[in-house]
């Protein structure tokens, strides 16, 4: 058993290398600022736990829905966000819609 942030991050930690199998097939995210290129599936972003090494999957992140106060545009997801980061120069929709109009 090896940690979860060791799957997918170019070395073979497993002795038959399978921590490193299908990683392209499951790649949606990729974490900033590394030199790696290190890619995440979607589904570890924003799971609570930081996967990438400088924590960027974990941010800007929705916990507590019920403080929703902005909800994305054409997001089937319902993900929403705090008004706060609306008009921040940063977009935290998918859409960027939380950036137009401002």
């Amino acid at each position: 058993c090896i940690p979860q942030s060791w799957v997918c991050d170019g070395y073979e930690d497993c002795n038959t290398g399978e921590d490193e199998l299908h990683c392209g097939e499951n790649c949606n995210v990729y974490c900033a600022n590394d030199a790696f290129n290190y890619c995440i599936p979607e589904s570890w972003q924003c799971d609570g736990y930081p996967d990438c090494y400088d924590g960027t999957d974990e941010q800007h992140c929705v916990y507590y829905p019920d403080n929703c106060t902005f909800l994305c545009d054409n997001d089937m997801n319902g993900y929403c966000i705090p008004d706060y980061w609306e008009c921040d120069d940063y977009p935290d929709c998918r859409d960027g819609s939380d950036e137009f109009l401002c």
